[in-house]
């Protein structure tokens, strides 16, 4: 299961430069893409130094192709586990290196594929598919890049109309940029998700207190990022995991100290929504789930077992062998040579240290920070053959020996900790959800129903009466008629698009070739037989509605369907239908299910309220169109029903609309507020009903 996951979860990334290659052996190759990679680690380093990644973190190795049609790049591969931010970071930080290095030509997809346009579905041109959009899409220059098919003989001398190679991809993107630069609605909605970053990098972040032991403590004072792993091994816990737990052997309940720790909102939620109950036998013992003290000895004592777990399988891997070099070597032991230097040369010009003075404290932690993630850059390659949870294990293992734990101050500082962040965030009310499906679907959140949504949820009338007031029932009319008219294929139902020359095009063979005959006079018939203005002018309704024109020939060639001048071959067949339609609806009028359809005529006051001949009521059922709904008035029909005369007088059509919207909204109130067919129908036309007044008060 957790292999599974990884697999589902895993985004690939690729940075093509500009440089040209030939005549360059494979050690040549690589040290011009390890100069690029510094370059490109020092402009995004102040984004990630601090960054706490959910599984894995952002890093690119050098690749030297085989294949003859590949090119050689800078590759990357994270697994971001549970927390998309993490993917659409990684997006983030593409889009800064390509916009500060134009050389460089970025592309990215995950498990899905194109996840980029899949932000973007709604406003992708019809010939995008999964199939065809293997090799063009790119990150360039700092926006979004599609290669186009061509729309002429001459763009097939630079645009490719199959499936294209990665070289001759990136070769397009960099000679005809204004032609693969996608257009403005595909390019906003990629950059919503984007534009939110570095920003949301800070509110992901959440603060809170826990109690632990004080070594625990002193370590994640030293290496924060080390919270991510714990947490991940504590959540995928198995039993041979919970078997090392049963005796914590390196981090008992021992010099308990409260401390601040840092989360992720998603690595929080992982640890607070699991319940777990500790072994006796570890010797933690949690305070009564009403104590205020609860929260803080619950979220530390699950770290304390997320580390032991850790250790546990390092211990496991080790089998008595001494740890790699690269985990025992110290950060400040790889900070050396040129390439560090010119690392640490990028950073001050990209102003990492703030200008603080060499040797200040600021300075002293933001070094040490860049040691540490320059040291994950240069172990990268190696850390990568080995077990994503066994490494962290070597290091806590390392940082038992060497860390300082000094109990005192850290019993001194829990006196002053900042206050814990609020985790309100992890509530979410119907409004607040809704409000988030329509802002993924690019539509405007109903801010109104968010607003008023205390009052909603307690049935208050003056919310209700909001409510009644903006919905407007003929819209539900309106917006069924539209989707029963619309064009519906094998993919479904599809509403007439807005133009643009990105639709299919209708073609029937017979009836072009008809078309031609009349044209070109091979055909000695009639040119104006029934048969004839039947199939050009269906072949010309077929092109205008599939185009979404409503131009006046449009409106002309439906007036003429509908009893304007002309041959009347397809009017009278028309005429017969309406006929044995109307006919058929005369003797359905007769049995229990005619009687359940709302005629016109019958009063409307209440849609949910009908008198029934079994229960006449003869103040509500006068009616100034017809005779009255009383039962002598229903007797009376009757016996003319018997004796065949005055029929056609007490016949009444059906009021479509009425019983549409009355089936509609009963539909609607019988899901109980939970998903249905009614429902859905509803949301994805824009049609929200508001609550009703009944059930409010239930």
């Amino acid at each position: 299961m957790e292999t599974a996951n990884h697999v589902q979860n895993v985004a690939e990334y690729d940075l093509y430069t500009n440089i040209s290659f030939e005549g360059k052996n494979d050690e040549e190759i690589k040290s011009c893409l390890l100069d690029y990679l510094d370059s490109c680690m020092a402009n995004i380093s102040p984004f990630l130094v601090d960054y706490i990644w959910q599984r894995d973190s952002f890093h690119l190795t050098p690749v030297i192709p085989v294949a003859p049609d590949s090119l050689p790049r800078l590759h990357g591969v994270t697994d971001f586990g549970d927390n998309i931010d993490d993917e659409w970071f990684l997006v983030f930080l593409l889009y800064q290196l390509t916009a500060a290095m134009p050389e460089l030509v970025a592309s990215v997809h995950d498990s899905d594929g194109e996840f980029l346009l899949i932000e973007a579905a709604y406003h992708l041109p019809k010939w995008m598919e999964p199939e065809t959009s293997i090799n063009r899409v790119f990150i360039y220059n700092g926006e979004l890049h599609i290669i186009p098919k061509p729309g002429s003989p001459a763009e097939l001398a630079f645009l490719p109309a199959g499936v294209p190679s990665i070289s001759h991809a990136v070769e397009v993107v960099r000679k005809h940029s204004q032609k693969t630069l996608a257009k403005p609605s595909i390019r906003e909605a990629v950059r919503a998700r984007v534009n939110e970053f570095p920003a949301k990098v800070q509110s992901n972040f959440h603060h809170t207190h826990c109690l632990m032991p004080a070594k625990l403590a002193a370590i994640l004072k030293h290496q924060p990022g080390l919270i991510s792993p714990a947490v991940e091994a504590f959540y995928q816990r198995d039993p041979i995991d919970l078997k090392a737990c049963r005796i914590m052997k390196r981090f008992a309940p021992e010099n308990l100290v409260t401390s601040q720790v840092k989360f992720t909102r998603c690595l929080y939620a992982q640890l607070v929504q699991q319940p777990f109950q500790p072994d006796r036998r570890s010797g933690w013992k949690l305070p009564s789930p009403t104590s205020s003290k609860f929260k803080s000895a619950d979220l530390g004592m699950k770290l304390a077992h997320g580390f032991e777990i850790l250790c546990s399988r390092c211990h496991g891997n080790r089998k008595d062998a001494d740890p790699p070099d690269i985990i025992t070597s110290e950060p400040e032991d790889l900070a050396t040579g040129a390439r560090w230097e010119k690392f640490l040369q990028s950073l001050t010009e990209k102003g990492f240290f703030r200008g603080e003075l060499e040797g200040s404290k600021l300075y002293n932690k933001l070094i040490k920070s860049a040691k540490q993630f320059y040291a994950s850059i240069v172990t990268g390659n190696e850390q990568t053959s080995q077990s994503w949870l066994g490494e962290p294990g070597h290091q806590i293992m390392k940082l038992l020996e060497t860390v300082h734990c000094d109990i005192t101050q850290l019993k001194n500082e829990e006196k002053n900790l900042p206050k814990p962040d609020s985790d309100r965030w992890m509530e979410l009310d119907l409004e607040e959800l809704d409000d988030m499906i329509a802002k993924a679907a690019g539509k405007a959140p109903r801010s109104a129903a968010v607003s008023n949504k205390s009052k909603a949820a307690r049935g208050q009338k003056s919310g209700g009466q909001t409510d009644e007031m903006d919905f407007d029932p003929g819209k539900v009319t309106e917006s069924l008629k539209s989707f029963v008219d619309a064009v519906s294929g094998l993919k479904g139902a599809e509403f007439p698009a807005g133009g643009g020359g990105m639709e299919d095009v209708a073609f029937n063979p017979e009836e072009f070739e008809q078309a031609m005959r009349n044209i070109l006079a091979l055909d000695f018939r009639a040119p104006n037989t029934a048969d004839d203005s039947d199939s050009d002018s269906d072949l010309m309704r077929d092109k205008d509605y599939q185009s979404g024109d409503d131009t006046d020939d449009d409106d002309e060639y439906h007036d003429a369907e509908s009893g304007g001048s002309g041959d009347g071959g397809c009017h009278g067949d028309d005429e017969g239908i309406r006929e044995l339609m109307e006919q058929m609806d005369r003797e359905l009028a007769r049995t229990e299910v005619g009687k359940s359809f709302e005629r016109e005529g019958q009063a409307k006051d209440d849609l949910a309220t009908h008198p029934t001949m079994e229960q006449p009521n003869h103040e509500n059922g006068m009616d100034t169109h017809g005779p009255s709904h009383s039962t002598t008035g229903r007797d009376n029909h009757q016996e003319l029903r018997d004796d065949g005369e005055e029929e056609d007088d007490e016949y009444r059509p059906v009021e479509v609309d009425v019983n549409l919207l009355k089936n509609i909204l009963e539909s609607y109130s019988s899901q109980q507020g939970l998903a249905g067919p009614a429902s859905n129908i509803l949301y994805s036309m824009g049609v929200h009903v508001p609550m009703n007044a009944d059930d409010g008060d239930r």
